[in-house]
């Protein structure tokens, strides 16, 4: 512990030299590819795979200062980088597609008769695709109009007769109604 007294040499960045570092070769420690015109660091807004695995400073395309010392393949992937404004428009894209398919499905739910929502159930658990389920639904809104139309908020037609609520009282359940045959959706425990 006697070398608490002892002096270290102060920390501070990197000067250039007086010739303005014309001698080909960036300062050591500099992996950055050397300051800018105003005296900043230039860096890439995403750095290259290699700079990417290896931690290291990436000066950006067409080829960054650290692939092209160690002659590394560089290559840049502009998709990974989530804070471009391509990406955003992707992910609002994606996020409007999304949107519109939960719309249309609960639209076929809501507004179809229970054959067309268990032929929708019965895509939904075969394990397809989103894309496929979409298309089922698609078709669906295509032959029935009037869902399509009752999705956008139209007002619904009005009730056929013998379904007008008025005609049955709200708490009354028809005697001949067997709870087995309304499927296995209703438990009469």
């Amino acid at each position: 512990m006697g070398d608490v007294g002892r002096a270290f040499r102060p920390i501070a960045p990197r000067t250039m030299p007086p010739d303005g570092g014309a001698g080909g070769q960036p300062p050591l420690g500099n992996s950055g590819g050397g300051p800018s015109e105003d005296g900043r660091m230039k860096r890439a807004s995403t750095a290259c795979k290699e700079c990417q695995k290896r931690r290291t400073r990436c000066t950006g395309p067409p080829k960054c200062s650290e692939c092209d010392t160690h002659d590394r393949e560089c290559t840049f992937d502009e998709q990974a980088d989530r804070r471009r404004k391509a990406n955003a428009r992707r992910t609002q894209e994606e996020l409007a597609s999304l949107s519109e398919f939960t719309e249309q499905l609960l639209s076929v739910i809501r507004y179809s008769n229970n054959a067309t929502t268990q032929h929708v159930v019965n895509v939904i658990r075969s394990s397809t695709s989103r894309e496929e389920i979409q298309s089922v639904l698609i078709s669906i809104l295509a032959q029935n109009p009037e869902l399509a139309q009752q999705a956008l908020g139209q007002p619904a037609p009005p009730p056929h007769p013998q379904q007008h609520p008025s005609a049955v009282p709200p708490h009354h359940v028809p005697s001949d109604l067997d709870p087995h045959s309304l499927g296995p959706y209703f438990d009469p425990r």
